[in-house]
C-alpha cells in the first residue's frame, strides 16, 4: 500500500518556504506532490499553465506541484480543475519538498535521482534510462520506495546531460 513517508509537511516546501515557489495556472486536476510540466496559455491568458506530464523522462518538467487553491478543499490536489492558482516548487533551487513516485517498477534508494515518470504525477528512477540517452533530472530522494504511489521526501535538483 501506497504511504506518505513524511507526513509532518502538509504543502509547499521544507526550511525554505519562499526558496523557488512560483504560483502558476493550472491547466486541470494535479495532484499535491506531482512533477509538473509548463504547457500553452488558454486564449485571452498570458500566464504561463501546468500539467502534469505521461512522458517519461520529459525535458520540460519545471517543478513539483507544493500547494494552491485545490488543496483547500482538502481532496488532496494542488489544483481541482483548470485556471485554479497553483504554487510549484522550481528545480533546480535545492529546496526539499516531496514527490509521488513509482518505486514498484525500478525500487527508489535514498540518493537516487528521479525522472518525470510514465504515469501522470508520477517520477520514477533515473536508471531505468538506457546509457547514452539525455537524462532530465527531477530530484534526488530523500527516501525508498518500492510501491508505486509513495509520498517521498526529495531535495530538487534539475538539468540534463
Amino acid at each position: 500500500m501506497a504511504t506518505d513517508k513524511f507526513i509532518k509537511l502538509k504543502e509547499l516546501t521544507l526550511k525554505h518556504p519562499e526558496k523557488g515557489i512560483l504560483s502558476f495556472v493550472a491547466d486541470g486536476v494535479i495532484p499535491m506532490w506531482s512533477p509538473v510540466v509548463l504547457v500553452g496559455p488558454a486564449p485571452g491568458e498570458s500566464l504561463p499553465r501546468v500539467s502534469t506530464t505521461n512522458t517519461i523522462n520529459n525535458r520540460r518538467v519545471i517543478g513539483i506541484a507544493v500547494g494552491g487553491t485545490g488543496d483547500v478543499a482538502g481532496t488532496g490536489n494542488a489544483s481541482d480543475s483548470a485556471g485554479g492558482v497553483i504554487d510549484v516548487a522550481i528545480i533546480g533551487t535545492g529546496a526539499i519538498t516531496k514527490c509521488i513516485v513509482n518505486g514498484a517498477t525500478e525500487n527508489i534508494s535514498i540518493g537516487d535521482l528521479l525522472i518525470a515518470g510514465g504515469s501522470p504525477g508520477h517520477a520514477v528512477n533515473a536508471t531505468s534510462i538506457t546509457l547514452n540517452e539525455d537524462t532530465y533530472t527531477l530530484a534526488k530522494a530523500l527516501q525508498s520506495s518500492s510501491i508505486n504511489g509513495d509520498t517521498l521526501l526529495v531535495i530538487l535538483m534539475g538539468g540534463g546531460r
